[in-house]
């Protein structure tokens, strides 16, 4: 079991048209944070298209992404909560389904929490 430094936390309900950017915008930074792990949290998604990116994903990013599936929607305050609580590491960001990091972005957060 590898030392897991962050977990970003990311709830998602019908993403499917962001959610390819959103992941990769934090797993592509991965090299920034040793030990990172991306959750993320299916609110009970209605779409075909959030599954089949949810499952490319997972298959491209191995070791690195996470998959939680609600049973039904409940908002993203408890998908959210229900991805705090299956994080494995000492730090825990957010980046919802429909947004993205910049290049970068997740090195300068991480400058700053080490110091």
């Amino acid at each position: 079991m590898t030392d897991i430094a962050l977990s970003v936390v990311m709830p998602s309900y019908n993403d499917g048209a962001w959610l390819r950017r959103a992941v990769t915008s934090v797993l592509d930074q991965a090299d920034a944070v040793p030990g990172l792990e991306l959750l993320l949290v299916d609110d009970a998604s209605t779409d075909a298209a959030t599954v089949a990116v949810q499952d490319a994903l997972a298959a491209a990013y191995p070791g690195q992404l996470r998959l939680l599936r609600q049973p039904q929607n409940a908002g993203p305050a408890r998908a959210r909560n229900a991805g705090i609580a299956a994080a494995r590491g000492r730090w825990i960001a957010f980046l919802d389904g429909d947004d993205y990091w910049l290049p970068g972005g997740l090195a300068a957060r991480w400058e700053v929490v080490q110091r």
